[in-house]
């Protein structure tokens, strides 16, 4: 993987995902699913650029992860970042019935 900011937040929805399985306690001491086909297993979406539905899909949420270093106020900015990522969660919301929304 090329791009370091692509490789740091695949890393941490990795870290995370890993987190709320044994959190859930969904794994085997040795890290491993108990039940690899149940839907209640955190998993990492496949990333699909502007068509992303989420990081996560964690029963019955979806989870957006974002591994920045700047404080949440800051990072509310208008800049192309927090366009992009703003967009991704409208999607997830609307994919997953949280919200509707009206395209003109």
């Amino acid at each position: 993987m090329a791009n370091p900011n692509k490789r740091r937040g695949t890393r941490w929805e990795t870290e995370f995902a890993n987190f709320l399985n044994r959190e859930l306690e969904l794994l085997t001491p040795d890290g491993e699913f108990l039940d690899p086909t149940s839907p209640l297993n955190v998993r990492r979406q496949a990333q699909q650029g502007i068509h992303g539905v989420g990081d996560l899909w964690v029963v019955p949420f979806v989870v957006e992860c974002k591994n920045t270093a700047l404080p949440p106020g800051e990072a509310c900015g208008f800049s192309a970042r927090t366009t992009a990522w703003t967009c991704t969660v409208l999607r997830v919301a609307e994919a997953t019935g949280l919200i509707s929304l009206k395209r003109s």
